[in-house]
C-alpha cells in the first residue's frame, strides 16, 4: 500500500521482464507491520502529491500528509489573527 513516508522503496530492474520489483526496506520493519511504497515522488510537497495521488482515486492521510496538512491550517490560522 501507499504511504508518503513509506517504510520500503519499490525498484524495478530493466532486465527485469517479468514484472517484478525488489523492495528494499527504508528503516526496521516490525515482523506484524504494513510494508508500504510511495506511489508518487516523496520529494514533492503535499498539495503537488495529493494532485498526483488524486489519479489513483484517494486522498493520502498517512502520518505525513496530516501533520503537513496541520502546519498548513496552524500557518494560515496565525496570519489571519496577525491582520
Amino acid at each position: 500500500n501507499h504511504s508518503c513516508a513509506p517504510s520500503a522503496h519499490a525498484m524495478k530492474r530493466d532486465e527485469d521482464t517479468t514484472g517484478h520489483c525488489v523492495l528494499l526496506a527504508k528503516r526496521p520493519i516490525k515482523a506484524d507491520e504494513e510494508i508500504t511504497i510511495c506511489y508518487v515522488d516523496e520529494e514533492d510537497g503535499l498539495r503537488k502529491r495529493q494532485r498526483a495521488l488524486a489519479d489513483y482515486g484517494f486522498v493520502c492521510h498517512c502520518v505525513r500528509c496530516t501533520t503537513e496538512e496541520a502546519r498548513i491550517k496552524k500557518k494560515k490560522k496565525m496570519a489571519k489573527t496577525k491582520k
